[in-house]
């Protein structure tokens, strides 16, 4: 059976998180640390993605992203992806790198934020492998604290504003959070949560996830049960979704929801076809 789709709510504030399989196997050098980050600053501009922190540990990873579209596990997914296949190819490896899916948790900015960067940037110091937020190379904090030059894909300004009107006085708002945090040092990593918000943030969050798997199953309601489908077989499969496609009238993930497949499912099956120049050329525009 496919996997839900995670519903996504578009300019949304998520912290984002994985985690490697094995314990500490996520980055072993610092040349794994800077092709990850490579990676993320291709994934930022792809998917236009608003990267507001970042912290990277020996067993994973945590951004704070801001996004302006429905493209998140889209972007995952090419970043898991990418990173995975550049780590095997570097140590010779096969297999999982990444233990599960993604979690991401989204933020209001006015009331969760302090604690989505607690979270994130006191990862190494939780793990026992920094003495502090300042002493961990493979973050965004100094950068946000001007103790080095940004990247280019990171919205540092935006942060602060979120914060505080001064970045001054932001930023000595973020160094008493990180002093002041109540963890253990030690201690196991921070339990999840749906969110960090109000309860009025997470009933928006709820209502818009309602509207979305509304708008995708009345989407999909749409598909005309004539269309030819072989459940046994992969090629009858992947030609009768491509008749759908062709058609004009339904979206991959529509497709997708119709068929009992991932959204991925569908858009291979299309490239493919693409690459082939085996469909139509209305499918191509």
């Amino acid at each position: 059976m496919a996997r839900p789709l995670r519903v996504e709510v578009v300019d949304t504030t998520y912290l984002v998180s994985a985690r490697s399989l094995a314990p500490d196997a996520l980055f072993g050098n610092a040349t794994d640390y800077r092709i990850f980050l490579e990676l993320l600053e291709r994934s930022v501009c792809r998917y236009e993605w608003q990267l507001l922190a970042w912290c990277l540990s020996p067993g994973s990873y945590h951004l704070l992203l801001r996004i302006g579209a429905r493209n998140l596990a889209t972007g995952m997914r090419y970043l898991n992806s990418a990173y995975t296949l550049a780590h095997h190819q570097r140590h010779r490896r096969r297999g999982r790198l990444f233990k599960g899916r993604y979690e991401a948790i989204a933020v209001e900015p006015a009331v969760g934020l302090m604690e989505a960067l607690q979270r994130l940037w006191l990862v190494p110091w939780r793990a026992g492998v920094a003495a502090d937020a300042a002493d961990w190379h493979w973050s965004s904090y100094a950068e946000t604290m001007a103790l080095r030059p940004a990247a280019e894909c990171l919205a540092v300004s935006p942060l602060l504003e979120l914060l505080h009107d001064s970045p001054a006085q932001a930023r000595a708002l973020i160094d008493a959070a990180l002093e002041g945090h109540a963890q253990t040092r030690g201690e196991p990593p921070l339990p999840p949560r749906r969110c960090l918000g109000s309860q009025e943030f997470l009933s928006r969050l709820r209502a818009s996830a309602r509207r979305t798997r509304g708008q995708v199953a009345a989407g999909a309601s749409r598909l005309p049960t004539a269309i030819p489908f072989a459940a046994a077989d992969p090629a009858g499969r992947r030609e009768a979704m491509l008749a759908a496609y062709a058609s004009g009238g339904y979206t991959q993930r529509e497709i997708a929801h119709q068929f009992g497949v991932h959204a991925a499912t569908v858009s291979r099956a299309v490239g493919f076809s693409r690459q082939r120049r085996q469909i139509s050329p209305s499918i191509s525009n």
